[in-house]
């Protein structure tokens, strides 16, 4: 069975060293974390991911059909 992948395309914009990120390490995922994500960055990095976190990133509908 193919774990499901998980990106965090924004982690710097929430993480001040104030929160504890191993319980989502500890789930049954691929986790990828981006400090910051372009624009230009948002298809590569979102195309075959089954869950995206979000902060400021903008996900638009090309992005999501992508």
């Amino acid at each position: 069975m193919t774990k499901l992948t998980l990106a965090f395309l924004d982690r710097d914009t929430v993480d001040h060293q104030d929160l504890d990120f191993s319980v989502l390490d500890r789930l049954p995922l691929d986790i990828t974390y981006y400090d910051y994500t372009t624009p230009a960055q948002l298809n590569d990095r979102t195309q075959d991911c089954n869950i995206v976190i979000t902060n400021k990133v903008l996900i638009n509908a090309d992005a999501i059909h992508a």
